[in-house]
């Protein structure tokens, strides 16, 4: 995180949020999305905050974020809306902080086993949710539907495919190829990576839900597979599955929703 300059930052916000952050300070922080702005909010006097701001993007709204916190805020422990505007084209969501640490940060091998159950257990929390009222569709074929509108509009980033040597007509065309039979259609996280996943002894808080809704179970199971590999090595799969729950994790399902994830 680097110091943000708070007028900077705060001069061309709605007035109403500017009054109710009144006294803070921030700290810009560091995300893998070039469009995304994101700043934490520091007080000594009140409890810090999260503040989401992007231009409005009717692909992926910052208010499908806020309407997924509002459906499972008594399920989960997940960042309480506090203020959402859509000012002058730009988006402003304001969240509470989850209290810890998010787990790509342990680097002690002896802490890794506790951490990677945890992430296994917090997972199962999220997929033991019910579904039966849950109006956030992320099925294979509405899914496929957004990545073919993003290849056509221009927003997937080819040159940062896993392999820089292929299209994404060309990668699209695969996933239509390879599209799985079957659906193990639970209520998932959408981005379960490590980096979404919060500690705090033995509470687990999760951030970033934008992508929420029913999906195959692997849509998780395969974003956690590749961020556990980047982050701890491979070494740790076979006791996160383990913990989850599976003896032998379907691995034709776990390229397919990584290769689903080259277009988001």
């Amino acid at each position: 995180m680097n110091r943000c300059k708070d007028k900077k930052y705060f001069r061309d916000f709605p007035p109403k949020l500017k009054e109710f952050i009144n006294g803070f300070h921030c700290e810009r922080v560091d995300t893998f999305i070039p469009t995304s702005n994101v700043i934490r909010l520091i007080s000594s006097e009140r409890p810090n905050l999260f503040l989401k701001f992007n231009s409005y993007n009717c692909e992926m709204p910052l208010k499908t974020e806020m309407q997924r916190l509002e459906w499972i805020i008594n399920k989960l422990n997940v960042p309480r809306v506090q203020y959402y505007e859509n000012f002058n084209g730009i988006e402003f969501l304001l969240l509470s902080e989850i209290e810890g640490t998010d787990a790509s940060k342990f680097t002690s091998e002896g802490i890794l086993p506790e951490i990677v159950c945890k992430c296994a257990k917090g997972l199962r929390l999220i997929h033991e949710i019910g579904i039966s009222n849950c109006r956030f569709d992320n099925c294979l074929v509405n899914k496929i539907a957004q990545a073919r509108r993003r290849m056509k509009e221009g927003l997937v980033d080819e040159s940062d495919f896993n392999d820089p040597q292929k299209t994404a007509q060309e990668l699209f065309e695969k996933l239509q190829r390879t599209m799985p039979d079957k659906e193990d259609l639970v209520f998932t996280h959408g981005d379960y990576c490590l980096p979404n996943i919060i500690i705090n002894n033995d509470e687990i808080g999760f951030v970033d839900w934008s992508r929420a809704g029913i999906a195959d179970r692997y849509q998780d199971l395969a974003l956690v597979y590749r961020s556990l590999k980047y982050n701890y090595g491979e070494k740790w799969h076979d006791l996160f599955f383990n913990e989850y729950g599976i003896e032998n994790p379907d691995m034709k399902k776990i390229y397919y929703y990584c290769l689903m994830d080259e277009f988001f």
